[in-house]
This record gives C-alpha cells, sequence and structure tokens, in this order.
C-alpha cells in the first residue's frame, strides 16, 4: 500500500514539474518572440517601403506615460493620432513634441469630449 502512494507522489510530482517547465519554455519563446519582433519597429527609423511614416494612435496622451509614448514615437519618425479630453493638454504635448525634434511629424489630436465616428474615420482612415 505504501508503495502505491509512493510512486503516485512520485508521478504526480514529475508530472507538474514537466509542466512548469513547459510553461517556462512557452513564456521564454515568447518573450524571445516579442523581443524580434518589436526590434523591427524599435530599433531604427520607421517607415514603409514608399518612405511614408506609420502612424501610431494614442489614447490617453495626456496622462505621463502618455506623454513619454509619444515623445518616444515621434523620435522614431511615427506620425501621431493623440486622443485625450481636455484640448489644452493635448496642446502642451503637441508643442512639447515638436520643440524637441528638428523633423516635424505628422500631429493630429482628438478631443474625446467631442469625438464622432466621422472626424476619427476622417482623421485616421484617410490618412
Amino acid at each position: 500500500m505504501f508503495s502505491a502512494f509512493f510512486y503516485l507522489g512520485i508521478g504526480a510530482s514529475a508530472f507538474y514539474l514537466g509542466r512548469s517547465l513547459m510553461c517556462l519554455g512557452q513564456r521564454t519563446a515568447t518573450y524571445f518572440r516579442s523581443l524580434s519582433n518589436a526590434s523591427k519597429y524599435l530599433n531604427s527609423k520607421v517607415g514603409d517601403a514608399r518612405g511614408e511614416a506609420y502612424t501610431a494612435v494614442i489614447y490617453g496622451a495626456g496622462t505621463k506615460a502618455g506623454r513619454i509614448y509619444a515623445h518616444y514615437l515621434a523620435q522614431k519618425g511615427f506620425n501621431l493620432v493623440l486622443v485625450e479630453r481636455e484640448q489644452q493638454s493635448l496642446n502642451i504635448l503637441q508643442q512639447s513634441v515638436k520643440f524637441d525634434l528638428s523633423s516635424e511629424p505628422l500631429i493630429t489630436t482628438i478631443v474625446l469630449d467631442k469625438f464622432d465616428m466621422d472626424t476619427f474615420n476622417k482623421t485616421v482612415v484617410t490618412k
């Protein structure tokens, strides 16, 4: 009886150890895959084959993380669409991004209080 429980415990331990190692391997593979995929966007100036810059939409651009992300993407060559609730914070961000860079990216601002799909489609989809 004791040997049956002993082997059952070893089997369960081996199963959970194998499962944990498999999950760890998948997480590690996903991490390295995301690094290699992100490198094509983040290591150099970004543009398509025609030389036009990509456009990034930053929702919550007035927050600290949104401002930092806007500066980072503008330095990498992205055009920006900034979405925020207050026009004043968007104007300040737009001026600071243009002040920091020698080349001006195309920056479009959308105030969320006056947001409608026609404005969004005209701003984002047609560009």
